[in-house]
Parts: C-alpha cells; structure tokens; sequence
C-alpha cells in the first residue's frame, strides 16, 4: 500500500488510529502516527497498550502499524529503545477497528496481566 501524503490523508490516518486506540478502551494519550511522505518505510503507527505479557514481564506492550505489514504487537526490547515484534495480526492492512481490537486481545487473552496505570 503506498500512500501518497497530503493533509487530508494524514487526519485520516491519525483518525483510523484514534479509532483503534478507542475500540481497544484506550485514550490515545500514549499513541502516534508518523507520516511525513519523505521516508522510504513510509506512514507508522504507536499505540503504547496497558499491560504486560507474562512471556515479557516487566517489559511494555504496544501495537504498532506500517503502511506495507499492517498491525503487529510488540515489546520493548531490554535496551529500552527498539521494539520486538511478538505477533503480527492477519488482515488487511487498515482492518475495521473492531476487528484489529478483536485480534489484539486474543493476542492478550493467552497471557494478559493488566497493570495499575502509574
């Protein structure tokens, strides 16, 4: 999916977004899109998830998304500064909302241990 970057295309992604980050339950405080046209990885996506995995403990959680992969869950390395993903979630690209909240929490429901927001 290549998309060409224009004013209107950028709200309507931040809008697609702000849209998962409520079927999750979230605000969207802790989210972001990138998208200046200019970069070959093209748009991206953040939405820092509550919650740990207990395969991960002590680490973040946060779904991610690109342009060309679609959506995909990921914890933060040891490092503290990169990601690895631990899940990719299989649809299209841009999914109903719904749909990509769905996936998200069957990736959660195997291994989930909510946390107190600090």
């Amino acid at each position: 999916m290549e998309l060409d970057f224009d004013d209107t295309v950028l709200r309507e992604l931040r809008d697609y977004v702000l849209r998962v980050t409520q079927a999750l339950g979230l605000r969207g405080e802790c989210s972001y899109v990138h998208a200046d046209g200019q970069s070959e990885d093209g748009a991206s996506a953040y939405i820092a998830l509550d919650g740990r995995l207990a395969n991960f403990p002590g680490q973040d959680v946060a779904l991610l998304w690109d342009e060309h992969a679609g959506w995909s869950v990921a914890v933060e390395t040891r490092s503290g500064v990169d990601l690895q993903v631990v899940a990719r979630l299989d649809a299209a690209v841009m999914p109903p909302p719904a749909e990509v909240a769905v996936a998200v929490r069957e990736v959660f429901g195997k291994d989930f241990t909510p946390v107190a927001a600090g």
